[in-house]
């Protein structure tokens, strides 16, 4: 994921005259767009097409989201990701938060040249940062100067216009294609309740249709649009829709968070971690454990996206999270990783637990450890230190054997007693064919959706046995999680037998995961 952001200013909330009714409007009115904003955008041209760029093309909404920052900016400061990321959302653009440019333009002869003589310095170092598609300016006259805001937005897809607030129950369709060098979309959406639910989309490697539909909830749900490049998955949209409310008119009023003073590297991986556990305590789940192993690697390639000028998950020198982890001889049975860009710890973590893909990440049931690594830069707004973050999440590999067989049968015994039922018996007949069938899925010489046909072929050999046998599979990260997928199949009164086997293998996506096989029998 890609994130811009900046630190918290104390700001009045701000109303907009119009502010967007669907996100993607093509034909939104700019605000007033005087000769010093028309000097500036040629400016950009010029210095694109020197570097043999297509020239960013001047866009009304981004240049009256600008106008909407550069109201609430002091002299000396830069608006806050939130504060940004609102401006953008009011003015019906979907997409992360842009590259801001902060100048200023002292009053009198000879400042415009000045200032743009300056910009000149500025811009093309930052153009080549990004595959900036937009650009959008807006200035407000000071006392003595002009501060002026040069926004820089990359696009990685077009999308329908989407409503930004919809009746109760409502719906919107979700249609569009990304740009090159995008492919596989996919999308995810985070209700009111906190739960992250993926959206079905169709299509093929760019173009995609689908829909979203408002939940029983009124309130804000977030939609993110992915997509993937050779640095992995990166956010290419990210907006809510207020579903039986109305959507915010004016931008929010924010402060400054003690956190946010933390800019060091070592002390923003110590409030990172703070911050995670405490998103996951909200969240009702156990903390992470920090391992320092894990935050080696993560430092080590937050340092290398300063030092080749990236942000994602594919490092064109290190490869994959798996692939470095691989490197360091730290084996794991789930690997998950966050990647952001911010000024401060607090900005890193509410950005990432705003988009629905990282919040997912970060509050994902089956990993045990996290390891946060940050590497500092100055390539901020105006030379600000900017934080380049990495969350790692593992959960480590599991060693399977018979205490593991004994603890999962303790934990469907306590689920079955919780519900009043009997225990269930045992019979080494039917462990020896659960453990044929999950070795057999564990090596994928048997897919997921025939697993009952090993028990077909042993039903002759139990039939005198057993009037009824079926059998339930659940694959996770680890064998603790493995009865909660399974507990509606557990509860049956009328099983009175169970076999259980357990192996390791691979998902069909490459990842590590436990195959549980669970038999369950009825007695003649």
């Amino acid at each position: 994921m890609r994130l811009s952001a900046g630190l918290l200013v104390l700001v009045p909330a701000l109303a907009l005259a119009s502010p967007a009714v669907r996100y993607n409007e093509p034909t939104l009115p700019s605000s007033a767009h005087g000769t010093l904003e028309a000097s500036v955008e040629a400016l950009v041209a010029e210095v694109a097409v020197a570097q043999r760029r297509e020239p960013p093309r001047p866009d009304p909404r981004l240049s009256r989201a600008a106008a909407d920052l550069v109201r609430v900016t002091p002299p000396d400061g830069r608006p806050s990701n939130e504060v940004v990321q609102a401006a953008l959302w009011l003015n019906g653009i979907l997409e992360p938060p842009p590259h801001l440019i902060l100048a200023s333009m002292t009053t009198g002869p000879g400042g415009e040249e000045a200032m743009l003589a300056e910009l000149r310095t500025q811009l093309p170092r930052a153009l080549s940062q990004g595959r900036y598609r937009r650009v959008g300016v807006a200035s407000r006259p000071l006392k003595d100067e002009t501060l002026v805001i040069v926004a820089l937005q990359e696009s990685g897809l077009e999308l329908d216009p989407v409503a930004r607030a919809l009746p109760a129950n409502g719906g919107t369709s979700l249609r569009g294609r990304l740009l090159s060098p995008f492919e596989r979309p996919e999308a995810m959406v985070t209700g009111p309740e906190g739960q992250v639910t993926r959206l079905q989309l169709g299509g093929d490697a760019t173009r995609f249709s689908g829909s979203f539909r408002c939940g029983p909830r009124p309130g804000r749900y977030q939609i993110e649009v992915n997509g993937f490049d050779r640095f992995g998955a990166t956010v290419l949209a990210n907006f809510p829709v207020y579903c039986g409310v109305p959507a915010p008119s004016a931008l929010p009023s924010g402060g400054q968070a003690p956190e946010d003073k933390l800019t060091d590297g070592p002390g923003a991986e110590a409030a990172l971690v703070k911050l995670v556990n405490a998103d996951r305590a909200r969240a009702g789940l156990p903390p992470l454990a920090s391992d320092a192993r894990l935050r080696d690697v993560a430092r080590a390639h937050s340092a290398d996206m300063r030092e080749h000028g990236f942000v994602g998950h594919v490092s064109p020198s290190t490869g994959s999270a798996a692939d470095r982890l691989k490197r360091a001889n730290i084996g794991a049975q789930l690997i998950l990783e966050n990647v952001a860009r911010a000024y401060s710890p607090a900005e890193a973590e509410r950005g990432l637990m705003e988009s629905p893909g990282h919040r997912a990440n970060l509050l994902n049931r089956e990993v045990t450890q996290l390891g946060v690594g940050v590497a500092t830069t100055t390539e901020g707004v105006g030379g600000a230190r900017e934080l380049l973050v990495t969350q790692l999440f593992t959960r480590p590999v599991e060693k399977l054997d018979a205490h593991s067989t004994a603890a999962l049968r303790r934990r469907i015994d306590e689920l079955r007693r919780g519900k009043r039922l009997p225990q269930l018996g045992v019979d080494a007949a039917l462990d020896r064919v659960a453990q044929s069938t999950a070795d057999e899925l564990a090596r994928g010489a048997l897919k997921q959706d025939r697993a009952g046909e090993p028990l077909e072929r042993a039903l002759g050999t139990l039939a005198s046995h057993y009037k009824s046998m079926r059998s339930v599979v659940a694959v996770g990260a680890g064998t603790d999680g493995l009865v909660g997928g399974m507990q509606d199949a557990l509860v049956d009164g009328t099983a009175t037998t169970c076999g259980i086997g357990l192996a390791a293998g691979k998902r069909a996506d490459d990842s590590a995961a436990i195959f549980a096989v669970i038999v369950l029998a009825t007695r003649r």
